[in-house]
């Protein structure tokens, strides 16, 4: 079905909600804190104007908008398939993500059918590349018209020579890019699933009991861990408690992440105990 004026409206929030994120990363001064540079920086993808009905054109906005860096400039491409027939508005467009949230497209369906409609950006600025992918379906059967919401594809950032997925609460370097989100795996329960996990020992620690240390682990394709991070709120553990942790945690072992059918590094927090 269509969806409903109030899922129309999530969708908008939902963009509005990126935008309010990127405001406020900037504004507290905080680019270097992994929880903010998780949030992708800009709104990608694309709505309906009006609800789609027979015998009118379908009617839809692309929006590319985000917060940069004055030299920063947006290339975007919007892949109409054969069987929708772009009636006004441009499939190919360089724009500024600070001075133009993008333009309205008109298509009009030239035969039956199910039609996906695919959208590409990529963002230059002074510090880093962005790149987005999403889709769009469109289903013309009959006398209905249907639609469904922009679905993102792909959401990175390419930095220092490394590519990213935007994970929300941190950044997830990647091999290369990969059609899914961090959204996508955690729809589908495909975060890392442990396998293999043993205790930390701290033997100068001398403690009376085990501790319980949150620690997150980058858990890569293979279900290695190549990265852990104390993550605790406990400001008090000695940092030789937090060491045997981190060092404990790099030896489990993980079912990967995984979504779409593809397997993908993620990061997940998992306790260690310590003894």
């Amino acid at each position: 079905m269509f969806p409903s004026p109030d899922k129309s409206t999530r969708f908008v929030l939902a963009l509005v909600g990126v935008i309010g994120a990127a405001l406020l990363w900037n504004a507290e001064g905080r680019t270097s804190s992994m929880a903010l540079r998780g949030q992708p920086p800009f709104a990608f993808g694309a709505s309906y104007v009006e609800e789609p009905s027979v015998g009118r054109p379908i009617r839809l906005r692309i929006t590319c908008t985000g917060f940069y860096d004055a030299s920063a400039s947006s290339q975007v491409s919007i892949d109409v398939p054969s069987g929708l027939e772009v009636v006004e508005g441009e499939t190919n467009r360089v724009l500024s993500p600070l001075s133009d949230d993008g333009w309205f497209l008109t298509l009009r369906p030239t035969r039956q059918g199910k039609f996906r409609i695919h959208g590409t950006m990529r963002t230059t600025c002074a510090t880093h590349v962005d790149e987005a992918e999403f889709q769009l379906s469109i289903q013309v059967l009959g006398n209905r018209t249907t639609g469904e919401l922009s679905r993102p594809l792909r959401l990175e950032r390419v930095e220092g020579g490394q590519r990213f997925r935007y994970g929300y609460d941190y950044l997830v370097p990647i091999p290369g890019a990969q059609m899914v989100t961090q959204g996508a795996i955690e729809a589908e329960g495909g975060k890392p699933q442990i396998l293999e996990s043993r205790s930390g020992q701290c033997s100068e620690c001398r403690l009376p009991a085990p501790v319980t240390v949150l620690v997150r682990v980058l858990v890569d394709e293979r279900g290695r861990v190549s990265d852990s991070e104390y993550v605790g709120p406990d400001r008090d553990l000695s940092p030789a408690i937090i060491e045997a942790a981190k060092a404990a945690a790099r030896n489990w072992r993980f079912r990967p992440a995984h979504a779409a059918g593809i397997t993908t590094p993620d990061r997940t927090v998992v306790e260690v105990p310590v003894q």
